[in-house]
């Protein structure tokens, strides 16, 4: 059926969603401070002075970014596999 094509697009969508959010926060246009955003935490870090002094700043707020859409895209994964009979290997 359709689930298994849904769910994908849902987590591609989900993925795509937050990385917008960090996208925009990290540019000044998204959610503004002192709200915390990995944006924000990503842009306070990525300062040429800031880095060169203190870079587990931007490395603390840009990992749990990249393993966050790496989990997502393994969830949709296991969805696929999960919702899809056709797929699964023999």
């Amino acid at each position: 059926g359709i689930l298994p094509l849904f769910m994908v697009g849902l987590s591609g969508s989900m993925a795509s969603i937050a990385g917008a959010e960090v996208a925009l926060s990290f540019l000044g246009l998204g959610i503004t401070p002192p709200t915390p955003s990995f944006g924000n935490m990503i842009a306070d870090g990525a300062g040429v002075r800031t880095f060169q002094a203190t870079p587990h700043l931007l490395l603390s707020a840009a990992l749990p970014v990249v393993l966050f859409f790496f989990a997502w895209n393994l969830l949709g994964d296991a969805l696929v596999d999960l919702l899809d009979p056709r797929m699964h290997r023999r």
